[in-house]
């Protein structure tokens, strides 16, 4: 689905809403955490730059620490 198809869910929301807040964070958690791209997610919520994007959502994720931390072990060969 496009970044624009996307957008278009939002369309009904107004600035001042609760709601748009809480829409913005969950969609572009749940993108994230079904793999989808920093950069689309970026673009999703016009962040200007990734790194606000990855500041704010990324540590929503604990699991993506442990499954970073096992990809590891298992490259250099080490079991838990």
């Amino acid at each position: 689905m496009a970044a624009t198809s996307i957008l278009a869910y939002f369309d009904h929301v107004t600035p001042d809403s609760p709601a748009q807040l809480t829409l913005r964070r969950s969609c572009a958690s749940l993108l994230f955490a079904q793999g989808c791209s920093l950069r689309l997610d970026m673009e999703i919520l016009g962040h200007s730059q990734i790194a606000l994007t990855a500041n704010t959502y990324t540590h929503l994720l604990p699991e993506a620490d442990r499954e970073a931390a096992t990809a590891l072990q298992t490259l250099l060969g080490k079991e838990e």
